[in-house]
């Protein structure tokens, strides 16, 4: 696992299995120019998160051309189609919708009990 070589991950509040995800899901390339992380200009790609939210919105992975690009994306600077795709396709928005998806279902299971005890009863 060469790629958890300096485990920046921690900076981002990731755990190394968040991280095996995110790894995952680019497999193991930049989630913008398709490079391998091994072609890419540092031999490695770096953790991108929106910079309004904080460190803990994580985007994705991307090699140092395409993490610079997003500076310029993010202050409408600069205007690319493959970047826009990557920002609406972020990790911490997929991994919200999951986790809300989960509790709305966890509070409807809930819901459908408490009816079924109070017709119970």
């Amino acid at each position: 696992m060469t790629h958890h070589a300096t485990c920046q991950h921690e900076r981002y509040r990731l755990t190394c299995g968040d991280f095996e995800e995110l790894w995952e899901h680019a497999e193991g390339r930049c989630e913008i120019c398709r490079k391998p992380a091994a072609e890419t200009p540092d031999g490695r790609l770096f953790i991108d998160h929106a910079q309004q939210y904080g460190f803990f919105a994580v985007r994705g992975l991307l090699c140092s051309q395409c993490n610079s690009l997003m500076r310029y994306v993010d202050r409408g600077e600069k205007d690319d189609h493959r970047a826009t795709a990557y920002q609406a396709d972020a990790w911490f928005v997929r991994v919200l919708r999951a986790r809300h998806a989960e509790n709305v279902s966890a509070r409807r299971r809930l819901r459908r009990a408490t009816a079924a005890e109070s017709a119970g009863a």
